[in-house]
C-alpha cells in the first residue's frame, strides 16, 4: 500500500482499492467555496426574476384569493418597437359620458405615446349620450384630431330611464358651461355596440376603458358575436371606501347596476379602478395654474372647465379647493404607465336590491377580475407631464 505523500505542501490521503482516494473535508475550504458559488447562482436567478417582473406586461405576482394583496409591475415605459422605426401602441376604445374628468382622461390618452385611441363610444351619465359625443368631437377638434370614430350609445339605462346628468358637478353641458363650439365633424353613423364589435374584431389586443355606466358594454356582451377583450378597465365601484351617491354606491355603477352585473358576469380580464384609489389622487388650484400655462387650444379649454369641478368638491368633499382624478387615473391604469399599482383579486358582484343598490362587493373565485387598492407616485404629475410634452394646435 502506498503511503500518503506531499503534494503542494498538503497531505495526500492514501488511495482506496481501485485507485480512488477518499474524500477529504480538510479545513472546510472547499465547502465554503461551493456555498459561495451556490449563493452567487441564487443571487443571479433572483436578479433575473426582478428584471423579468419589471418588463411591460409582467403578470401579477402573488397568490390569488380573497384578501390577497398583489402588485402590478407597472413602470413608466416607452412604446413597444417593432421592426424598423415602426412603433406599436396599445389600442384603446374609450366608452365614456364625457364630463370634465372624462375630458382630462381623453386629453391624457391623446398625449400618451404608449397608447392609441381607436374609437370612442358614449353613454348617458354625467350628461346624455348625444351631448357626450358632441363634447368629445369638440375636444378632438381642438386637439387637431379628426380620424377617431365617435359613436353615440345608450341614452337610457337598463333599470330606469335617464333622468338628467350631474349638472351640479359637471355643468349643464357636462364640461363646466364653457360653451365649446360645435365640431365640424359629426358622430359615426354606427350605433355604439356595432362600433365596439368592429373594433374588437379589428384589434385582438384591444383594451376597453369604461369611464361611465356600463350600459353599452352590457348590450355588447349579449350580442351573439361578442368576443372577449384583451383587457377591460372600469372606472367604478367602491369596496373599502364609501360611495359618492349613497353610503356605498359609486356613481357609474349606481346609474346602471343591472348593466354592471352583466359585465362582471363575463369571463373578461377586468380591472376596476374604484373610489378606494381615485379619491386619493387629486388636482388642486396650484395644478390648475400649471395646466393653464400649457400652450394650445385643448389645454386652455381644460383649464377653463376645471374651476367648476373644483368648486363642487371644495367644502363638500375636500376641505380645500381640489378635485378627484377619477377618469384620468383609470386611463393611466389602462395605459400601464403607473408605478407600483397594488391590486386585490376576486369575483366582483353588484347588489341590486333596494338599500344596497349599486354596491360592489368582491368574493372568492375569480382569476380574471381585480380592483386597484393603491399606487405609488402622483397621478396629477403624470397627467401634467404628458400634457406638457405634446405640442397642441392653437
Amino acid at each position: 500500500m502506498r503511503h500518503a505523500g506531499r503534494r503542494g505542501g498538503a497531505a495526500v490521503p492514501p488511495r482506496r482499492a481501485g485507485g480512488i482516494r477518499p474524500r477529504s473535508h480538510g479545513d472546510g475550504t472547499q465547502h465554503r467555496r461551493r456555498g459561495r458559488r451556490v449563493l452567487r447562482r441564487a443571487g443571479r436567478r433572483a436578479a433575473a426574476r426582478r428584471r423579468r417582473d419589471r418588463r411591460p406586461g409582467a403578470r401579477l405576482r402573488g397568490r390569488r384569493g380573497r384578501g390577497r394583496r398583489r402588485r402590478l409591475a407597472a413602470r413608466p415605459r416607452a412604446p413597444r418597437r417593432l421592426r424598423g422605426d415602426r412603433v406599436s401602441r396599445r389600442p384603446i376604445l374609450v366608452d365614456c359620458d364625457t364630463g370634465i374628468d372624462d375630458a382630462l382622461a381623453l386629453a391624457y390618452l391623446l398625449a400618451e405615446p404608449a397608447v392609441e385611441i381607436v374609437g370612442v363610444t358614449t353613454v348617458s351619465g354625467n350628461t346624455d349620450a348625444a351631448r357626450a359625443a358632441a363634447n368629445t368631437l369638440s375636444l378632438f377638434e381642438l386637439a387637431g384630431v379628426d380620424d377617431i370614430p365617435v359613436a353615440v350609445g345608450a341614452h337610457d339605462f337598463r333599470g330606469r330611464a335617464y333622468a338628467g346628468g350631474a349638472p351640479h358637478v359637471h355643468g349643464d353641458d357636462g364640461i363646466g358651461g364653457i360653451a365649446l363650439a360645435a365640431a365640424a365633424r359629426v358622430h359615426d353613423a354606427r350605433p355604439a355596440v356595432e362600433l365596439i364589435d368592429h373594433l374588437a374584431a379589428r384589434h385582438p389586443d384591444l383594451t376597453v376603458l369604461a369611464l361611465g355606466p356600463l350600459t353599452n358594454l352590457a348590450a355588447y356582451a349579449e350580442t351573439p358575436a361578442a368576443a372577449a377583450f384583451e383587457r377591460l378597465v372600469v372606472m367604478g365601484g367602491a369596496f373599502a371606501h364609501s360611495g359618492n351617491v349613497t353610503a356605498w354606491a359609486e356613481a357609474n355603477i349606481h346609474n346602471d347596476p343591472e348593466a354592471a352585473a352583466v359585465v362582471f358576469a363575463q369571463e373578461w380580464d377586468t380591472t376596476l379602478v374604484p373610489l378606494d384609489v381615485t379619491m386619493s389622487q387629486t388636482m388642486d388650484a396650484t395644478d390648475l395654474v400649471r395646466l393653464d400655462a400649457i400652450a394650445g387650444a385643448l389645454p386652455r379649454a381644460l383649464a377653463a372647465m376645471l374651476p367648476f369641478y373644483l368648486d363642487f368638491y371644495a367644502g363638500r368633499v375636500f376641505a380645500d379647493r381640489r378635485c378627484a382624478l377619477h377618469d384620468p387615473l383609470a386611463a393611466m391604469v389602462a395605459a400601464g404607465v403607473l408605478r407600483g399599482v397594488s391590486v386585490s383579486s376576486g369575483q366582483v358582484e353588484v347588489r341590486l336590491e333596494r338599500g344596497e343598490r349599486g354596491r360592489t362587493v368582491s368574493s372568492r373565485g375569480s382569476s380574471t377580475q381585480r380592483w386597484v387598492r393603491g399606487m405609488e407616485g402622483s397621478a396629477v404629475e403624470v397627467l401634467l407631464e404628458r400634457l406638457e410634452s405634446r405640442e397642441w394646435p392653437d
